[in-house]
């Protein structure tokens, strides 16, 4: 595999800064798909951050828009739920994955390893927000760290609940 690591300070509109993130890409293959593991750890180093609950997340994704229900693609969550954003939206999922079935079928899934099923901000048009402020409020004490991270599994032939929760148990890189 191989890894991307960036370092940034986030500042004000003045340019103060609020917060270091450190965000970190490992890409890297398995026998049937390729997966990307997403982490961003914000550090309030500046002073404690507050993050609001609100559907805007952590870690966004816009999909191929071949992979989107627009063009007659589907989403698809887990326990066999198919369909359009309505069948992942504001509901507890473990994955949600966009899949066209052209060309034998290929797709993309988004999980969180080892985190309970929670809500996504998901649209028809290929748009989806992990977001673990969701459901509630959350502050981070001066010196601590938010990490979020995020997995994202680019495969072919149709995804099924074996492969799905295989690639989700899959320990990655270090």
């Amino acid at each position: 595999g191989v890894r991307f690591t960036l370092q940034m300070i986030w500042r004000t509109k003045s340019g103060t800064p609020v917060l270091d993130e450190t965000r970190t890409v490992n890409l890297y293959a398995v026998d049937d798909a390729t997966v990307c593991d997403v982490t961003t750890e914000q550090r309030a180093s500046y002073g404690a951050l507050q993050y609001d609950a609100t559907k805007f997340g952590a870690i966004c994704v816009r999909t191929d828009p071949r992979l989107t229900p627009v063009v007659g693609a589907e989403i698809i969550a887990d326990g066999g739920r198919r369909g359009k954003a309505a069948v992942a939206i504001q509901q507890p999922n473990r994955y949600v994955a966009y899949e066209s079935r052209s060309s034998g079928g290929f797709g993309v899934l988004l999980a969180v390893p080892g985190q309970r099923p929670h809500e996504w901000f998901i649209r028809d048009y290929g748009f989806a927000t992990y977001n673990p402020m969701f459901e509630q409020p959350r502050t981070v004490a001066q010196g601590d760290t938010l990490r979020v991270d995020l997995r994202v599994v680019a495969y072919d032939e149709p995804l099924t609940e074996e492969r799905a929760a295989r690639w989700i148990s899959i320990s990655g890189i270090s």
